[in-house]
């Protein structure tokens, strides 16, 4: 409604009792608008310091777990760099030639072992594969075993005969498939032992027993061999008669 003034306004009129007088209140709705806009601003800004802190707080939240990550990922780098150094060390420090092929069969690993073996340096091996660095019929034997390898589950043991242009090797190999963290074949691994000198010494040995055999089967003495219980074990022809 409208005061005198022409304003207008929010009134209520009570009887006062026990006369004929009217007990008028109003209020201008100017002021009541006023005071409810300035409220609102209040409240509004609050809301928006809330939006604010609470986005402010989300953040270093998300920052400080970025950064406890950062630094967890780093310092597991940081191990496996060193397993890997240290892997590294041990497969250089090794007699033993350490190496591994992609499934085209191409070397992506050697250690100076294997690469010495071969014959060449590792520059010239790395991205190879046997047929470019063995002769026909000894890159075919390899070849042959590395397939031989790959389609079992555990691995192999190999006998290869390696020769090079300095010399020929017998190398014991063991190789299998080289798996990835999903458990899928990626290549295969090898470690060979040059066994040279053990089967020369093998050979040898036959070949004196071999030689001792044919000199005491043509002698007239009767020759016998027993062991520390009287048991006969090996004798000559002449001691058969």
């Amino acid at each position: 409604t409208l005061n005198h003034r022409g304003e207008r306004v929010v009134s209520r009129v009570l009887p006062v009792k026990g006369t004929d007088w009217w007990l008028v209140a109003e209020s201008r709705l100017a002021e009541a608008d006023g005071t409810a806009e300035r409220h609102a601003l209040w409240i509004v800004a609050g809301l928006l310091l809330g939006i604010v802190a609470i986005a402010t707080t989300s953040r270093v939240l998300v920052q400080r777990r970025v950064l406890r990550l950062s630094a967890q990922e780093q310092s597991q780098q940081r191990e496996r760099l060193k397993t890997l150094a240290l892997l590294e060390a041990i497969a250089q420090s090794t007699g033993d030639a350490i190496y591994a092929k992609d499934l085209d069969g191409r070397y992506i690993f050697c250690n100076r072992a294997a690469a010495d073996g071969i014959g060449r340096g590792p520059a010239e091996v790395l991205g190879h594969d046997n047929a470019e660095l063995f002769a026909p019929e000894v890159a075919a034997q390899v070849t042959a075993n590395d397939r031989s390898a790959m389609a079992q589950e555990q691995p192999t043991v190999f006998e290869e005969c390696l020769s090079t242009a300095a010399d020929a090797h017998v190398l014991q190999s063991t190789k299998g498939r080289l798996l990835d963290a999903q458990g899928r074949a990626i290549g295969m691994f090898g470690v060979s032992r040059d066994v040279t000198g053990t089967r020369e010494a093998e050979r040898a040995l036959r070949d004196s027993e071999a030689h001792y055999r044919s000199v005491v089967s043509v002698m007239n003495e009767g020759i016998i061999v027993s062991d520390p219980q009287g048991r006969v074990l090996s004798c000559n022809p002449a001691a058969e008669r």
